[in-house]
């Protein structure tokens, strides 16, 4: 006869194992047309020494691995079940599959760490699938489980289930950086061989218009204690980083600022037909006409960070193309050249010839050859006969508002 946990052989006359000293098991093994016992029923007669395959513990370890899990796990359930002739319990087993993945859908917080998950995974399917049968089998067949034997893999199939998620995530930001960053020799090949294709006006706007809105804000002023009047301002905002559910967006200061006696400011960011609400997030800089601002979302964006050009890297003679709320009528587009850089106090300003009118503050200025963002538009020049003298301050400035930074990217 065969040793019950580690299917040796051993003698008849043995009294326990010689390999790993379990106790023998003399009835194991039932002589041919021997009757069954009592309380076994025939439906259940399995061929002896064919222990289910349920009972290696290995296939806990395999089990606990995300997506293969539940299906191993309770497929294995199932085809015992089919096995000892209980159809019907071999039909539940497979039933539970969409039934736990709709209950941890429902009951496990979609934030919940994944080792939780594992868990109550794991914990449902051996109460509700595995237990049954453990206890069905053991009173049928008799056969013995060493609990120390399921520790090694279960905690394996914890940790591999653990960190396949971190190894996912690892591989991903690998394949990035191998898609962004080329080898230093096979770059300058590449710069040589083929020319970066430059954008046009019309694909910088077709790109960046959908980055720029148009903002209102208005409030009530009380003079004197008794004359109330109504003041309202229009003009542009661009976007230029998002933070899960958040969008943030610079402006000028001079759009969004109020009186401090201000009362009923109201504040919206104008999508098509839509009026957001929105709050300003940083406080002023002295001679740094700029803000940044934010609105929410009922959908979750993600982080991302508009493609930005630094102020040391653009130069004069290089066009631009300007979009924001011109007379506060809707989104429009006009181009020009950076015409030079003027001083103004501790900072330099951007002069460009792109037109810019009453609305247009706090709009977005993009370099036209990459589409990417430059400035942001704040002024015209009107007295002394100016003709297209236009300011827009570098949108690397936004770095020193406080808190303008919403994600590290």
């Amino acid at each position: 006869m065969n040793c019950d946990e580690c299917q040796q052989p051993i003698p008849q006359e043995a009294e326990s194992c010689p390999n790993c000293g379990a106790p023998a098991q003399t009835n194991s093994v039932e002589p041919p047309g021997a009757p069954l016992a009592p309380d076994m029923p025939a439906a259940v007669n399995i061929p002896s020494g064919e222990p289910p395959a349920l009972w290696n513990p290995w296939f806990m370890a395999l089990w606990l691995m995300p997506l293969l899990g539940p299906w191993v796990g309770s497929a294995l359930v199932a085809i015992n079940w089919w096995n000892l002739r209980r159809k019907f319990y071999a039909l539940c087993a497979l039933a539970f599959i969409p039934c736990q993945f709709l209950a941890l859908s429902w009951f496990i917080p979609e934030d919940a760490h994944v080792i939780t998950t594992l868990i109550a995974a794991f914990t449902s399917w051996l109460v509700l699938l595995a237990a049954p049968q453990i206890w069905f089998v053991h009173k049928h067949h008799g056969t013995r489980f060493t609990k120390r034997r399921w520790l090694v893999p279960i905690g394996i199939g914890l940790a591999v289930g653990a960190a396949m998620p971190k190894f996912a995530e690892l591989l991903e930001s690998l394949y990035a950086s191998a898609q962004s960053t080329a080898p230093t020799h096979l770059a300058s090949v590449s710069s040589r061989a083929q020319a970066v294709k430059e954008l046009t006006v019309e694909e910088v706007a077709k790109t960046n218009s959908n980055l720029v809105y148009p903002l209102e804000v208005s409030w009530n002023q009380t003079s004197y204690l008794v004359f109330t009047s109504k003041n309202a301002v229009r003009g542009s905002a661009v976007v230029i980083a998002t933070k899960g559910n958040d969008v943030y967006l610079a402006t000028n200061w001079h759009v969004v600022g109020v009186p401090s006696d201000a009362t009923d400011i109201k504040r919206t960011l104008i999508d098509n037909t839509n009026q957001i609400p929105f709050v300003v997030v940083t406080a002023p800089i002295e001679n740094l006409d700029l803000a940044v601002i934010k609105i929410t979302s009922d959908t979750l964006i993600g982080d991302y960070t508009i493609p930005t050009e630094s102020l040391e890297n653009i130069e004069v003679g290089q066009e631009c193309v300007a979009i924001g709320n011109s007379l506060g009528m809707g989104i429009s587009v006009t181009t020009g050249i950076v015409s030079r850089f003027d001083e103004a106090g501790s900072f330099v300003a951007i002069r460009t010839s792109a037109p810019i009118s009453p609305g247009n503050s706090g709009g977005g200025l993009f370099r036209r050859k990459d589409g990417k963002l430059i400035g942001v538009t704040t002024a015209a020049a009107k007295a002394d006969g100016a003709q297209n003298v236009n300011i827009a301050l570098p949108i690397e400035y936004v770095k020193r508002l406080q808190g303008a930074e919403p994600t590290s990217n």
